[in-house]
C-alpha cells in the first residue's frame, strides 16, 4: 500500500503541473468579458470624460436646456458603472492566472511530497 501512495502523488502532482500550462486556454478571459461589456465599457469611459471637463469645472459652460444638477447625477451614475465594470474586467483577466499559478505550485508542491516518499519508503525497504 505505500507503495503505490509515491507513484500516485507523484502522478497527480505532474496532471496538475500540466493542468496549470493549459487552464488560460480551457477557460479564456473572453469567456466571461465579452464584446458587448467591452464597447459599453468604452462608451461610459467617454461619457465620463466629456462630462468630467463640465462637473469638475469650477464655472461650467453649459449649453441652453442643461441642468447641472442632472449632469452631476449622471456623471456619479456612470462613475458606479464604470467602477463595476473595472471589477468585472479584472476579474475576468486575472481569475485564470491566479488559477493556473494555485494549479502549477499545488503540482509541484504533490510533486516533491511524492518524491520525497518514494525516496523514504525506498529507505526503509
Amino acid at each position: 500500500m505505500k507503495m503505490a501512495i509515491a507513484p500516485g502523488l507523484i502522478c497527480f502532482g505532474i496532471v496538475l503541473f500540466l493542468l496549470s500550462g493549459v487552464w488560460t486556454s480551457i477557460f479564456p478571459p473572453t469567456a466571461s468579458w465579452t464584446e458587448q461589456k467591452a464597447k459599453r465599457a468604452d462608451e461610459v469611459k467617454s461619457r465620463l470624460y466629456n462630462l468630467a471637463a463640465v462637473v469638475n469645472s469650477p464655472r461650467p459652460n453649459l449649453q441652453r436646456g442643461q441642468d447641472i444638477g442632472q449632469l452631476k447625477a449622471e456623471f456619479e451614475q456612470l462613475k458606479k458603472e464604470n467602477d463595476e465594470l473595472d471589477v468585472s474586467f479584472n476579474s475576468a483577466t486575472q481569475t485564470p492566472n491566479t488559477v493556473s499559478r494555485v494549479l502549477r505550485w499545488s503540482g509541484v508542491s504533490v510533486l516533491l511530497a511524492g518524491i520525497v516518499g518514494w525516496y523514504a519508503v525506498n529507505q526503509s525497504s
